[in-house]
């Protein structure tokens, strides 16, 4: 009898641990939707869909309201609208670039300035714990965007015009729950008529976001007709797929620039003629007049576009100068643009070299306060680069990854591997060393393909030596290759370099050229196809053989 009761207790233990265990994979499955995961001892900041209230809590910035004017750190400026965003402050003033816009906002007294436009004053930016809040509310237009307070449920809402929505109306009272399941926590109860913004639907259910700021989930039965509000485009985007095929053209002054009239080059489909130069005032000095207003029509007859090449002609200082100062940096991007403006260009080219490596910053400071003027005129901006990892004022002084993010195309200038500085001979443009190359571009400074330019030579060096000392070395244009090399010398086909290498004595002197021509240029071509390169550029018109061009146009 007394086993009996044993073995009743037993099982009856079993069953109540196993309702015990039940119960606890109950909680633990359903508690979550039940949980209230609402802050509530601050403003709640909404974007579009999204409420991002934990990640200013997480940084330790809030949203401010004060006197109806929306605050916004510096901080989650960047983060949610323009990570450029930065303050001056020689001139105490916020830069911020969005878009097609740039906006100057004063500190210290709220002059703002959008664009070329009227300067309007707004609220001072607030300074709390160190941390600057800038007055978005009212800067909407700058942004694109309208914000929204709501003090019932002490949200504030912004909604950006750069992407589309989708509202709907409500056909009965529903729930708005937490979770995809009616076994959740309700955050809201809606009514019939109501308008929420669909979020992402769900299978049967929608996330959406009602119109005081709350974010959840409605079952789609409740869904009634929808309507689509399409994301405000402010500039034609050029969708054009068709690979750049550009030559830079060369020249000193408007009396070397060249006439083409009558000429014509397959495949071409833009031109950079050198128009523009720093000169030693900062001002621009051009190589225009008639013959350049001629060569600008030529081009366009031609169905080519011009992108004008200004280059600071390696002056270090002054370039410094300039960057380093916000007003001087403004005054030579508004003189861009002028000219821009002026004579009809499809865009600059950026061609500045010879920089502190100190600078790389700022220069890309000018690049990111150029592009949005140019843009908003439907220009287009590329900038020259070298390869990476190389001399501190020939290389180390551009952020590649900035400038690749921000410009519409980054132009790598591979070319000179061994150049006029080096103290030993080598090639001008080895194969191996453009990809290795490449592949920085891509995996380490993370630049998309298609906005990089391959920039290739139209030339290679001539190396004379004595004793292993090097004496000088000499360009070589690419047609001129085969009269520079003397009879009998034999050509030996280099695998690294791709080129054919040529090494013999002259006059006591030894001469050695690893060779450029149609094929290790074709070889070094063919990476924009495997890489899907944005293009190629070649350095310079009247340098190349007559049938390089289609060459380029079939391999392309």
């Amino acid at each position: 009898m007394k086993a009996k009761k044993v073995v009743i207790i037993i099982i009856l233990l079993i069953f109540l641990a196993i309702i015990a265990v039940g119960a606890l994979y109950a909680v633990k499955k359903l508690a979550p939707g039940f949980a209230n995961e609402e802050i509530s001892d601050m403003t709640n900041l909404v974007i579009n869909g999204s409420n991002v209230t934990d990640y200013l809590k997480e940084n330790n910035t809030k949203v401010y309201v004060k006197d109806n004017v929306t605050y916004l750190s510096l901080r989650d400026m960047q983060n949610f609208f323009d990570k450029y965003i930065y303050i001056d402050e020689k001139y105490g003033k916020v830069i911020s670039t969005y878009n097609s816009n740039i906006v100057t906002l004063d500190i210290n007294n709220g002059q703002m300035q959008l664009n070329d436009g009227n300067v309007s004053v707004v609220q001072t930016p607030l300074k709390v714990d160190d941390v600057l809040y800038i007055p978005f509310s009212q800067m909407e237009e700058a942004y694109d965007a309208t914000c929204t307070y709501i003090s019932e449920t002490d949200t504030v809402i912004i909604d950006t015009e750069d992407r589309d929505k989708t509202f709907a109306t409500l056909v009965k009272n529903t729930n708005l729950k937490s979770r995809t399941r009616n076994l959740s926590r309700t955050i809201a109860k809606l009514e019939e008529n109501e308008e929420v913004m669909i979020v992402e639907e769900v299978d049967d259910w929608s996330e959406v976001r009602t119109s005081k700021g709350k974010i959840g989930y409605i079952e789609n039965s409740a869904i009634g007709e929808k309507k689509e509000i399409p994301a405000k485009v402010k500039t034609a985007e050029n969708n054009e797929t068709e690979k750049v095929n550009m030559f830079w053209d060369y020249f000193y002054s408007e009396e070397s620039l060249p006439d083409r009239t009558g000429e014509s080059y397959e495949g071409v489909n833009v031109v950079s003629p050198s128009f523009f130069v720093l000169d030693s005032t900062g001002a621009i000095r051009e190589s225009i007049g008639s013959k350049g207003d001629a060569y600008i029509n030529w081009a366009h007859s031609n169905g080519y576009e011009v992108w004008s090449m200004f280059s600071n002609d390696s002056l270090q200082q002054l370039t410094s100068q300039i960057l380093n100062d916000y007003e001087a940096r403004e005054n030579l991007i508004l003189n861009i643009v002028q000219k821009a403006k002026q004579y009809n260009l499809d865009g600059i080219n950026i061609d500045f070299e010879n920089m502190y490596m100190e600078d790389a910053d700022v220069f890309s400071r000018f690049i990111i306060e150029l592009e949005p003027r140019l843009k908003i005129l439907g220009k287009t901006l590329s900038v020259d680069v070298t390869a990476p990892d190389g001399a501190e004022s020939w290389s180390m002084c551009y952020d590649r990854n900035v400038i690749g993010d921000v410009a519409d195309y980054i132009v790598f200038m591979a070319y000179d591997q061994y150049g006029e500085a080096s103290t030993e001979p080598g090639t001008t443009s080895g194969y191996e060393w453009v990809k290795v190359n490449l592949d920085k571009f891509v995996e380490t400074e993370e630049i998309e393909p298609e906005k990089i330019i391959l920039g290739l030579p139209f030339y290679t060096r001539v190396w004379t030596t004595q004793s292993e000392n090097l004496v000088r070395t000499d360009v070589v244009a690419m047609k001129n290759v085969d009269t520079n090399i003397p009879a009998g010398v034999e050509k030996v086909w280099d695998e690294v370099t791709r080129q054919n290498y040529i090494k013999y004595d002259s006059n006591g002197y030894t001469r050695e050229m690893w060779i450029e021509n149609i094929d290790s240029y074709k070889e070094k071509l063919l990476l924009i196809n495997e890489y899907d390169l944005g293009g190629v550029a070649n350095w310079c018109k009247d340098m190349e053989p007559e049938e390089i061009w289609s060459v380029i146009n079939e391999n392309l």
